[in-house]
């Protein structure tokens, strides 16, 4: 999936200027180019370079990430996302509290580490249904 598939409705939101509101922060920021520095016509050409590129997920810094974020972990690529809240990085593996726990609701020795993680980027809505599907489940 390219950066333009990806995008496409934020692309085609409404912006008050699409270049600092998106362009910036989605393309130069990442790219680590001040858009002071460059010409217009330069940042026409990275920005048309970049939506034809492979979309990646940004890197997270788990050493900046603070306890009890909403995160999603798994052990393999064929697996379903299971929901947590982030306790600790440790050995390259991300340690969360599961099941709704938190650090003020779990004992410490409540962690579930996962070796593949991302934070939680969804509304409550959606967690409430997530939720309601995975109790169903079990």
């Amino acid at each position: 999936m390219t950066n333009a598939e990806f995008y496409r409705h934020e692309i085609r939101g409404e912006y008050r200027n699409f270049c600092s509101e998106f362009i910036v922060p989605n393309v130069l920021k990442p790219a680590k180019i001040d858009c002071g520095a460059i010409k217009c016509a330069q940042c026409h050409m990275i920005k048309a370079v970049w939506l034809l590129e492979e979309h990646k997920e940004p890197e997270i810094d788990w050493e900046n990430v603070s306890i009890d974020t909403p995160i999603l972990g798994r052990d393999n690529e064929c697996e379903e996302w299971v929901r947590g809240h982030f306790a600790k990085f440790k050995d390259g593996r991300i340690g969360a509290r599961t099941y709704g726990g938190t650090s003020f609701t779990s004992t410490p020795d409540r962690i579930h580490y996962w070796t593949h993680a991302k934070l939680w980027e969804g509304s409550e809505e959606q967690a409430a249904e997530q939720q309601k599907k995975q109790e169903a489940m079990r």
